[in-house]
């Protein structure tokens, strides 16, 4: 049998009705009737019917609010410049006889833009069912009654826009889920942490650890969170790292740990001059230096104060061999240390640092104040 399609005309938002579908069923079918329909792809501003949600709203003859339903359509297809789609029919839309209305909603990213034609309606039969709505409705109250007899949630303990039945009757909850953590993070401590080296066995890695506590900041507004709502915490981060110097690299008469964990002794003569001082950070701007010597071989920038609540860069040095850095990306409670690092210019004793274009964590924290030292 050929399918007749309700026709939808986008521009009078209506539906037409072959006179063989206007029947939608009798009183108490369920899932045996399906009406087609028919519409052009696009409608309205240019709103495609293959990438929105497509409903078909539906009230039955009772003309309560309990008597809505809704469908989503799930078989739409495209023929051409039209596209058609259906609607199975539930039993709740023909429970009543008389004039079930009916309308098709089209939605675009859930809210976005959204469209609609006017009601069309259909003929629902007399039909003899052994319970009326109201008599199944009745029942289902008991047995919902029974069911949550034990239940003792109220308004104040179900989240907002939620609801639960407790003890056969609908509660809707006003519990806020908005509200704030605050942090309280205690002094930062030295410790140590076990790392294995090849060839050599286990030493000893020098870290910073973090401790502190997180807690809703308003008690008086709880929401749901599992287990307690006071919550402790502990973090470490690499407070230095044995680098790669040799002897030669280091000053004479001072010692170092280098890459191996082994302690050394440096066998460097230095005869250069060295210049030091202090500059604010600028965040994402390049800031400049003169740094008064006639040439600059080595140079150093650190945060005069170490800053894990502010993201930004805390150290960087610099040498004809490239740039090492420690940067710090601060959010919610937690630091997580970064390598990145910006860009350092040097022309004869003048330093120029530029932070590297979207990374924070290469910026100079604004208004923070730096160290800087420049060996010629």
């Amino acid at each position: 049998m050929a399918i007749e399609y309700c026709v939808i005309d986008p521009l009078k938002r209506t539906i037409n009705i072959p006179a063989s579908q206007k029947t939608l069923g009798a009183q108490s079918d369920k899932d045996s009737e399906r009406r087609y329909f028919q519409c052009p792809k696009i409608v309205g501003d240019n709103i495609d019917l293959t990438k929105a949600k497509i409903y078909i709203n539906a009230q039955n003859a009772s003309g309560s609010v309990s008597g809505k339903d809704r469908y989503e359509v799930t078989d739409i297809k495209e023929e051409g410049d039209n596209v058609t789609f259906s609607w199975l029919i539930s039993r709740k839309i023909v429970a009543y006889k008389g004039k079930a209305k009916f309308s098709v909603c089209v939605m675009v990213n859930s809210e976005d833009k959204e469209w609609n034609t006017t009601i069309a309606e259909g003929e629902v039969l007399e039909g003899l069912e052994l319970t009326t709505p109201e008599e199944r409705e009745e029942r289902g109250q008991d047995f919902l009654a029974v069911l949550t007899a034990d239940a003792d949630a109220e308004e104040e303990s179900i989240e907002a826009g939620k609801s639960g039945y407790v003890k056969g009757k609908k509660v809707k909850g006003k519990l806020s889920n908005e509200n704030d953590f605050a942090v309280t993070l205690n002094n930062p401590e030295l410790a140590t942490t076990i790392i294995n080296i090849p060839g050599f066995g286990q030493s000893n890695l020098p870290v910073i650890k973090h401790t502190g506590v997180i807690k809703l900041k308003d008690t008086s507004k709880p929401v749901l969170i599992k287990g307690e709502n006071t919550k402790e915490f502990s973090c470490t981060e690499v407070a230095s790292r044995y680098g790669d110097a040799e002897p030669e690299d280091v000053k004479a008469g001072k010692t170092f740990t280098s890459s191996s964990g082994i302690k050394k002794e440096g066998t460097r003569v230095e005869n250069g001059k060295v210049a030091q001082g202090t500059v604010k950070g600028q965040g994402i701007d390049d800031i400049t230096i003169n740094t008064g010597l006639s040439s600059v071989s080595v140079f150093v920038l650190y945060a005069k104060v170490t800053t894990t609540n502010r993201t930004g860069l805390q150290t960087l040095y610099y040498d004809q061999n490239g740039i090492q850095a420690l940067g710090i990306k601060y959010s919610s409670y937690l630091s997580t240390p970064s390598t990145e690092h910006g860009e350092v210019d040097v022309n004869n004793g003048t330093v120029t640092y530029k932070p590297k274009n979207g990374t924070e964590t290469t910026n100079l924290i604004s208004d923070k104040e730096y160290r800087w030292i420049a060996i010629g």
